[in-house]
């Protein structure tokens, strides 16, 4: 299935809610943000479990009509000139290849830790690594009563990017998220691409609303034994974000 989340993701400075907080707090004092989300996703791509392909082709009413499971979450904690951060999603979806007639339960999670450092007032840089973990079945479906394949796999990606944010009015605010990752060294190629914007309900709190895109390439092993993920997850965003 093309990609879930990066996995996420997915990805590293999922900074959901758009834009920093207005309070202006004394240098070197820390800031704290929960920030849980809803990503309505349409997924395409191709995952490859023991050698066997199979192709998704979603969207978000058949994603959450398939759902089983599935939580995603931003926590930050910075200060005005640096910060840490973490990304959690999970997703335990099933989904039906008609072609080949295979029913898919792909299971993934994806855990991106960054630490941030802000360049200028309105651009941070940030760098990490994502944990990706995914887990497949494959049931064959027809007359020839083919055997369920199975298979887990999980590996790491590192990442570099950057997050602009900007004021859009006393309540309105902009932010945009971009990642790169994967180099060879975990996936092929990973890229997550997030522009949100966020109204102040309070101090403390705001809505965010955007649009997320995550791509992710990863290939490994031959033959009986070759785990393959090749999926673009791309939809809207709602979340809430919470300062203190």
């Amino acid at each position: 299935m093309r990609n879930f989340l990066y996995p996420g993701l997915a990805a590293a400075g999922l900074a959901l809610a758009a834009a920093p907080a207005q309070a202006q707090d004394a240098p070197g004092e820390w800031r704290f943000r929960i920030a849980p989300y809803v990503l309505a996703p349409v997924i395409n791509g191709d995952v490859v479990v023991h050698g066997a392909e199979a192709e998704a082709d979603l969207g978000p009413g058949d994603v959450f009509s398939n759902l089983n499971l599935g939580f995603q979450g931003l926590i930050e904690a910075r200060t005005d000139s640096w910060g840490v951060s973490l990304d959690v999603i999970f997703m335990d979806v099933d989904a039906t290849d008609d072609d080949r007639l295979i029913e898919m339960d792909v299971t993934q999670a994806a855990y991106t830790a960054t630490a941030v450092v802000r360049a200028t007032p309105n651009l941070d840089l940030y760098a990490g690594a994502r944990y990706n973990d995914l887990g497949a079945d494959l049931d064959f479906e027809g007359p020839l009563n083919l055997p369920t394949l199975e298979q887990d796999q999980s590996w790491t990606d590192p990442l570099v990017g950057l997050r602009y944010s900007a004021p859009l009015g006393e309540s309105w605010n902009f932010q945009v998220s971009a990642d790169i990752g994967g180099f060879g060294l975990g996936s092929d190629i990973a890229i997550n691409v997030w522009p949100m914007v966020g109204y102040e309900i309070s101090r403390s709190a705001q809505l965010a609303f955007g649009y997320r895109a995550i791509y992710t390439d990863y290939d490994k092993g031959e033959g009986a034994n070759r785990f393959a993920y090749d999926v673009l997850t791309h939809g809207p965003v709602v979340g809430v974000a919470l300062d203190f």
